[in-house]
């Protein structure tokens, strides 16, 4: 593992987030042996204008007015910064040479900030180490000057709606800059490549300490509906298919299929709700989750194929996993890896029939499942990161 280095980590995720956070994972572990500042995107304009109410965006106002630095020391190496600056909202300006001038002018804010920081940690010869927030970062390297820039891909944004603009240009250009390209599974490094040589697959970290046996939620069990066919994590119609979902519950309504997350619009609308074996769970702390996994007989990650989700690496996979669940998942790239532990499917009703053999499977390889799941933990990722930063900084010698 890389030790004993200056690391400063910008992105698109709050440290203090919900949910799981690649960045934030990845920050901590590194902050072990090294220096770690972790800095979170600055307000926007929009967001002050929406949201002046909201106590964290008064709180970071306030810091504005006063020129706080609001630097706060999370662990013995490990430090988040809220840069007190306002950023401009620019991604819906189609009109390239306005969105490029209020880029630059944003990129300087940010900068400007960042470099109090360094100052005051006395941060040097850093390593800049950027996770996806390609509008507010793109000239980040000329203008901290790092020993290495390094960007992170762990999804394919610019296939969203929010880059629909400029999200290809952009993050091209940075992927050309940056001194190496790390990606979480191979399509996305496959992406990479024509951008920048120096792409690599470093593969996914996720924390398996909760995911561990552990009594079950006793009311997902029912004497008509014994079969309980689950999912965990957030309920998004750009990400999970709706209508596969519903296949399977219509076509087999002696299962219970159970959906624990947070639901979008799409979803809290569809026809599910009504469906009599379908049951949503709502948003539940993290902390819980092993629970509601425990209680399914089978877990299932009914993904929809489209841009935005061919080439992630969905990390329920490996916590199904950790728990040693039978798990269904729609066939991807990256899902052929766990083509050995997991059944994959490329169609509705081989997805119906994955399911029925997980059933008939459920107790068989648990420990088989539990081993593969031990294998992409976050100690394993960062020896993955720790070899390109070396490899990196030896080419630049």
């Amino acid at each position: 593992m890389i030790e004993n280095r200056d690391i400063v980590m910008t992105g698109l995720q709050n440290f203090y987030g919900e949910g799981g956070s690649n960045a934030v994972n990845i920050a901590r572990k590194l902050a072990t042996k090294n220096r770690v500042l972790y800095v979170n995107y600055p307000l926007d304009r929009s967001t002050v204008l929406r949201k002046r109410k909201d106590p964290d965006v008064a709180n970071r106002l306030r810091d504005i007015r006063e020129k706080r630095l609001p630097l706060e020391q999370y662990d013995e190496n490990l430090w988040v910064f809220n840069p007190p600056a306002i950023m401009e909202s620019i991604s819906k300006i189609p009109f390239a040479p306005l969105f490029n001038m209020l880029m630059r002018i944003n990129n300087e804010r940010f900068a400007k900030q960042i470099q109090r920081a360094l100052e005051k940690l006395d941060f040097r010869d850093f390593i800049l180490f950027e996770d996806g927030d390609i509008y507010r970062t793109l000239y980040l390297k000329e203008l901290l000057q790092p020993r290495l820039f390094i960007y992170y891909s762990r999804d394919n944004i610019t296939a969203t709606h929010f880059y629909r603009h400029h999200g290809k240009r952009i993050e091209g250009l940075m992927m050309k800059k940056a001194d190496a390209v790390l990606c979480n599974s191979q399509y996305l490094a496959n992406l990479a490549l024509p951008y920048n040589p120096n792409s690599y697959n470093v593969g996914q970290g996720v924390d398996l300490s909760l995911f561990r046996e552990q009594e079950g939620v006793p009311d997902l069990k029912t004497q008509v509906m014994k079969m309980v066919i689950g999912y965990a994590g957030a309920l998004n119609a750009a990400r999970l298919d709706i209508e596969l979902i519903r296949y399977l519950a219509e076509k087999k309504p002696q299962w219970h299929i159970v959906l624990v997350g947070p639901e979008d619009e799409t979803f809290k609308k569809s026809e599910l709700h009504r469906l009599p074996n379908v049951t949503f769970k709502g948003k539940k702390p993290l902390k819980e989750l092993p629970a509601y996994i425990q209680a399914f007989d089978v877990a299932i990650n009914p993904q929809l194929i489209n841009a935005i989700t061919i080439g992630n690496y969905p990390r329920k996979i490996d916590e199904y996993l950790a728990m040693g669940k039978p798990v269904v998942a729609v066939e991807t790239e990256t899902m052929k890896m766990f083509s050995k532990v997991v059944f994959l499917a490329d169609d509705y009703q081989a997805f119906l029939e994955g399911c029925e053999r997980a059933l008939k499977e459920k107790d068989e390889n648990v420990n088989r499942r539990k081993a593969v799941a031990r294998e992409h933990t976050w100690d394993q990722n960062i020896e993955n990161i720790s070899r390109v930063f070396n490899e990196i900084e030896k080419q630049k010698k």
